[in-house]
């Protein structure tokens, strides 16, 4: 791969993040944080601003990720070992890269969380649990558009068989999925491009990093939604079950991917 460090920065990156212990947070010195750890080591401040030499949407990614995986996985070889590369990936293949992050949410993310509701699905209300298989399948902006006023008329008709907590959490979600496809729909045709912009690439930017950070919501409430089925499951322990998650998810697998990214285009 290429990358924006000489191996000496890597390196460098590489012995500070092997001896400490990653936080949460942006942590401290001793124990900070995946991006903070990097800044450290290359130019020893401790923020979580993403460097120069990094891809933005893989810092950020990283960011939302490492903060709701377990110690465990963030602490790992695995993990670790794919920070000093990540740090040198540049900002040439954005787009490229919040796709592959897309691809991850409606192939691994979304229907793992959806494994965890075992009885009669995502959905209860079986309209619902009709329009959101629709929605994993056809992946359009129109079909959770469809699936949000569905869920809208039947809040209005009082007929919920999910908690209303819950139920919120989950439109949420197709909400959020719905936003990410518009901004990656702009960013790749833009149509109106305002005037505080420099240039159509410069918006287009902006709407792919917007598409990033809504993402990391979807991941936020995903883990949101198995938190609250856990209790329901029998033997369950939260732990496990989380881990369960992380396993499947495979975000090492993710982040190598996202590092390669060039290789992968070729």
């Amino acid at each position: 791969m290429m990358t924006k460090l000489t191996k000496e920065e890597q390196d460098k990156i590489a012995e500070l993040i092997n001896r400490m212990t990653l936080s949460k947070g942006i942590g401290t010195r001793e124990s900070a944080c995946s991006i903070a750890a990097i800044n450290l080591a290359l130019s020893g401040k401790l923020t979580d601003d993403i460097p120069e030499c990094m891809s933005r949407i893989i810092g950020n990614w990283i960011i939302g990720v490492q903060d709701n995986m377990p110690a465990d996985l963030r602490n790992s070889s695995s993990w670790k070992s794919l920070l000093p590369l990540a740090a040198g990936t540049g900002r040439e293949h954005e787009r490229e890269r919040v796709q592959l992050i897309l691809d991850w949410v409606w192939s691994d993310v979304l229907p793992t969380m959806q494994q965890f509701y075992t009885s009669v699905g995502f959905f209860k209300n079986r309209e619902l649990l009709s329009s959101w298989n629709k929605v994993l399948e056809l992946k359009t902006t129109a079909s959770c558009n469809e699936l949000a006023a569905l869920a809208n008329e039947v809040i209005k008709a009082d007929i919920m068989t999910d908690d209303f907590q819950v139920l919120s959490e989950k439109i949420g979600i197709v909400h959020l999925m719905s936003s990410i496809l518009c901004d990656l729909e702009e960013a790749d045709n833009p149509t109106k491009v305002p005037s505080w912009y420099s240039s159509k690439e410069a918006y287009s930017l902006t709407k792919i990093l917007a598409a990033n950070a809504n993402m990391f919501m979807v991941i936020r409430f995903c883990l949101n939604l198995i938190r609250h089925e856990i209790p329901h499951m029998p033997d369950s322990n939260s732990e496990t079950k989380l881990a369960e998650f992380w396993v499947k998810v495979d975000p090492c697998k993710l982040l190598e991917r996202l590092i390669n990214v060039t290789e992968e285009n070729k």
